[in-house]
């Protein structure tokens, strides 16, 4: 949890985002407070019944929620052509309850950027939520350092990763700014971020590990 950060929190409960957003949603809405929530989820949370009690619920009472699907083609190991989603026809069921649908290239920053920048004023007009699906992709196993190929792991194969590599998103951006901005030294900025991402990473590796008094702060 992050509250001055807006983030109130996750957990590794399969599609938990959904119901907090909406809750945190529902709490913006009796306070007035303008502000707005937002889920973010993978595929397998829309195998879950509670996904779909949530959308229905935040339709029906005009919660002011940004719904996140990072679409990556996978539940964990299984392919979606493969597994439950087959089956599913969940555009149609976002549909049918009432709620803004929309699907965009996730590895594309300009293009997540300037869509979010319209549907977040959309919401926050309307006070309704919306759904956007981004297609991506993860390079790397579920949960680890390594490729999937490297462990003997051969539900998707090395040369559907270098396909994925290509439209990596930093990739892709600093194309675009290399089109559109001529007086931007990239090279600069990346050695600042760098710099940063070094200075964070120092200051992680030298901190004091969690004393055991605080084993159930925020629990």
């Amino acid at each position: 949890t992050d509250k001055k950060k807006g983030y109130l929190g996750s957990t590794a409960i399969l599609a938990q985002s959904l119901g907090l957003s909406v809750g945190a949603g529902l709490a913006n809405k009796i306070k007035k407070n303008k502000n707005i929530s937002v889920s973010f989820f993978g595929n397998s949370s829309l195998e879950e019944g509670v996904a779909y009690e949530v959308l229905n619920f935040a339709s029906l009472k005009n919660i002011p929620t940004l719904f996140v699907y990072e679409n990556n083609f996978y539940s964990t190991e299984m392919p979606n052509f493969k597994g439950y989603m087959q089956n599913v026809d969940y555009k149609k069921i976002i549909s049918s309850l009432n709620i803004e649908y929309y699907k965009i290239d996730g590895n594309d920053v300009s293009e997540v950027y300037m869509k979010i920048k319209e549907v977040l004023k959309k919401i926050k007009k309307d006070s309704k939520p919306i759904f956007i699906e981004f297609i991506t992709y993860r390079w790397l196993e579920h949960c680890g350092p390594y490729y999937d190929y490297e462990q003997n792991r051969n539900y998707r194969s090395k040369k559907e990763i270098d396909y994925w590599k290509k439209s990596c998103p930093v990739l892709n951006f600093r194309r675009y700014i290399k089109k559109r901005f001529t007086n931007i030294d990239l090279a600069k900025l990346e050695e600042k971020i760098s710099k940063k991402v070094d200075q964070d990473f120092m200051k992680a590796s030298k901190s004091e590990l969690p004393m055991k008094s605080e084993v159930f702060k925020n629990v």
